[in-house]
């Protein structure tokens, strides 16, 4: 029913009025503003319990709980300045606006916005909750944030305890399935200041105008109303809703100092997996239960008692299958058990591990493209291994890919890689410039530092890391791995199994060519020098604060490959290391005599160079003999950009199980200058003859191609997978069984396996990834493949059939 303690409020209108703080022992939080604000209208309501409750008033010598049903029906303000809705709560005797201690829920316009608050007032000083301080906290405490849902059912409990000396509050959705706010709190003896105070129970609401009247009609609907002498502890204590802190946190295996927080909602079949604690500043009572629900399986994980100091508790979750699983933290005392918080996640299976997938089968033209571009073809080309472009770790479309590092050491620099001329640098930059990076002389900094590359630039100088410092080298690691680990964990924060796959090198150290001067003089024009031009051998000049521990800067350049293939594999054993010096044989005379070679062994050894006299040279035995043999070796040679140069290229390669691949970049001419310049700016303006030319020998190699069923007769290669000739040229995706096709002239065809039918052909847009329809361009019959439109040669095709993997459901 209606109580009949309601009404409208018009400042100056009552001579005196003013709600004033009334000292009585019946309040919780906040001080609600029940003041009329001068020129402002205030319309009130509020509630006693219904008739089946049997009273309607309370003292704080008894226990009591107040619940109460409600729905808002409209949650705007309109044209009002401020909404509040007591939920549930006990108030003075008073001819006004309710005093006492409330749940409330308060809508306020603040400037353009609306701003809502749920929390517990008091406005009388009574039933003040206890910190962990052991002070009594301010008037109002806020319990949530949230906006109360127009049409929504809602609960509010409010229950005292007056031998347990505790208030328990609960606001709950019950529409949505949600609690707003659960807990109860320790407020001292409060019998003993007014224990036979009468208080009134209930709910209501007020409502603020701007100076004129207000709506006249209520926001908020009370359902039910109840009052019951009983207490019921609902939620946790104080303290741990207010301080208790929780966090899961992911160690990268092998790399136990390196935690990271789980972000998302995905963590790995790999990952070890540790919760951190922070407890109330005072002691708790009771102790935290973690537990994880797989199924109808649910596995307890750990139970932790109260510390002044940040808990660890590593989880095992070994035995949890992959798939999804709910991590819940319960506060225990006693027999009750109290949710805290519970997490959802996603157990994934690593799909970016090496098996299946071929450390040779990499994308590597990545200096000129942008990530998303790099990502979008290499996936759709199946490539296994990629090389890293920062933000690739953001990309869904690297899932189960594995990355390399691209000469990691010119990403880990601790100052930039090009001093500028003519800018006036610090002496704590100086310092680091002259402390990690190779002088030539004594001259005054920047004179005295070794030049490297500066992308033909005269006003700057580029400096390399002097490598004949060990100290140099173990940062260079050290940096490294740390690089890796975090693109690692930044993916598996995003859900995507990027995992680090090795480190490939374009024009390694030990080759010679890092250090440039003018040559001639003035000529403006650059060229590789030794270190010998400057200090008369292969040795930077060595000054006051350093040591070299390696005699030579080759030695010092082997050293730190040495060492960082060891430290790597040490975490990494499945990393792989990639060489790609100008000319294999050039770059061997100079290490040859080396009783190390083993300890730098790279993994695959590629040639920038169009030089192929490595496929047949002598010296080809020797290198398989210490390092790889010609099935770990290949061709970048950007260099070559002719289409019948590509293909006498791929037919020699392809003929002896070598690779054809794109390391930095797919094409440049190199101009008089010294300079160069790239004939394709972007992925889509590549002919897709050349994209597919550089595909075909690596199809074939990872397709299983027996060496015996490949011919190259000098003008076409042709193979039982594919096919260049100066009329078309196919291969099939190994990954996919999808043909991809290039027809170069009307007189290309291509051939179908006996029993292969034609499912679809489509053609393709700039990444070679399907686009529209392309069946009218062909022509199928006998077997063979003809293009008919004549408007489509040497554009890009993919054709299913009912042998790819797609068409046959695998």
């Amino acid at each position: 029913m209606l109580n009949p303690r309601s009404g409208l409020v018009r400042a100056g209108v009552r001579a005196g009025f003013q709600l004033a703080t009334v000292v009585v022992a019946a309040a919780l939080f906040a001080c609600i503003a029940t003041s009329a604000a001068l020129g402002a209208d205030v319309e009130w309501d509020f509630r006693s319990p219904d008739l089946e409750s049997g009273r309607e008033t309370v003292t704080l010598s008894e226990p009591f709980t107040i619940a109460t049903r409600f729905s808002f029906a409209d949650v705007s303000l309109g044209d009002d300045s401020k909404w509040v809705a007591w939920l549930a709560g006990i108030a003075t005797e008073s001819d006004g606006i309710p005093e006492g201690v409330f749940i409330e829920w308060v809508g306020e316009k603040l400037l353009w916005s609306t701003t809502w608050k749920l929390r517990l007032v008091s406005s009388v000083g009574a039933l003040m909750p206890s910190s962990s301080s052991g002070q009594r906290d301010s008037s109002t405490t806020v319990l949530s944030g949230n906006k109360p849902i127009a049409g929504h059912s809602y609960r509010a409990v409010m229950s005292y305890g007056s031998a347990e000396q505790e208030l328990s509050v609960l606001v709950e959705d019950l529409t949505a399935g949600s609690v707003l706010y659960s807990g109860h709190f320790d407020v001292g003896n409060q019998a003993e200041h007014a224990p036979d105070e009468v208080l009134l129970a209930g709910a209501g609401w007020a409502r603020y105008g701007k100076g004129g009247e207000t709506s006249g009609s209520s926001f908020v609907r009370f359902e039910t109303v109840s009052l019951d002498l009983a207490y019921e502890r609902l939620g946790l204590p104080f303290s741990m809703k207010q301080e208790f802190d929780s966090y899961l946190v992911r160690h990268q295996p092998g790399l136990p100092d390196s935690p990271a927080k789980v972000t998302g909602s995905v963590i790995w079949e790999d990952d070890l997996i540790s919760i951190e604690m922070v407890w109330p500043k005072t002691r708790v009572e009771g102790s935290v239960e973690v537990t994880c629900v797989s199924g109808d399986r649910e596995v307890e994980l750990v139970t932790a008692e109260w510390s002044d100091k940040r808990q660890s508790h590593m989880l095992d979750l070994s035995g949890v299958p992959c798939g999804e699983m709910t991590i819940a933290l319960r506060y225990v005392i006693g027999e009750e058990r109290t949710l805290i918080v519970e997490r959802g996640l996603t157990k994934r299976a690593v799909t970016a591990g090496v098996e299946g997938k071929d450390y040779r089968n990499f994308f590597g033209p990545i200096w000129f493209s942008s990530a998303s571009e790099a990502v979008k073809y290499a996936r759709q080309m199946g490539n296994d291994y990629i090389l890293y472009k920062d933000g690739m770790e953001r990309n869904k479309d690297v899932d189960g890919m594995l990355f390399y590092l691209e000469s990691p050491e010119y990403s880990v620099y601790p100052v930039p890689r090009l001093i500028y001329k003519d800018r006036d640098y610090t002496p704590e930059e100086i310092a680091l410039y002259e402390e990690y990076f190779a002088w030539k002389s004594d001259d005054p900094f920047p004179n005295n530092m070794a030049t490297g590359f500066s992308w033909g630039y005269t006003d700057r100088i580029g400096v390399e890391f002097d490598l004949q410092q060990q100290k140099v080298i173990d940062y260079i690691v050290d940096s490294t791995l740390a690089l890796a680990r975090r693109i690692e964990s930044d993916a598996k924060a995003a859900g995507i199994d990027f995992r680090f796959g090795g480190i490939a090198w374009d024009v390694p150290a030990y080759e010679g060519s890092l250090f440039w001067s003018e040559v001639p003089p003035g000529s403006g024009r650059t060229r590789p020098v030794p270190l010998s031009t400057w200090t008369g051998k292969d040795s930077t000049f060595l000054h006051e604060g350093i040591t070299h521990e390696h005699e030579t800067f080759i030695d010092g350049a082997i050293a730190y490959y040495k060492t960082m293939f060891a430290r790597v594999r040490e975490v990494y054993p499945h990393a792989k290391f990639v060489f790609e010096p100008w000319g294999i044989y050039d770059v061997w005379n100079r290490i040859r005599h080396r009783e190390d070679l083993k300890e730098f062994a790279p993994d695959f050894y590629l040639t920038e160079g169009p030089d192929l006299s490595y496929l047949t040279g002598e010296m080809t035995q020797e290198i398989a003999s210490v390092w790889v043999g010609l099935d770990k070796m290949g061709s970048t040679s950007p260099d070559v950009i002719g289409v019948d140069e590509n293909r006498a290229m791929l037919g020699q390669i392809a003929v002896k199980g070598a690779w054809f691949c794109n390391y930095g970049h797919w094409a440049r001419i190199m101009l008089p200058s010294g300079g160069e310049e790239r004939p394709w700016p972007t992925i889509p303006s590549i002919p897709d003859w050349f994209k597919l030319m550089r595909q075909v020998a690596n199809w074939d190699n990872l397709s299983g191609v027996p060496l015996s069923e490949r011919q190259w007769n000098g003008v076409a290669y042709e193979s039982t997978n594919s096919c260049a000739s100066p009329d078309v040229i196919y291969s099939r995706q190994p990954r996919t069984g999808k043909i991809f096709a290039v027809f170069m002239s009307g007189d290309g065809v291509v051939r179908l396996r006996p029993g292969e039918e034609v499912v679809s052909v489509s053609r393709v847009d700039g990444y070679f990834v399907e686009s529209e329809d392309g069946m009218a361009d062909v022509a199928i019959a006998d077997g063979v493949i003809r293009l008919a439109n004549m408007d489509r040669v040497e554009k890009g095709f993919i054709i299913v059939t009912t042998k790819s993997g797609v068409a046959a459901g695998e």
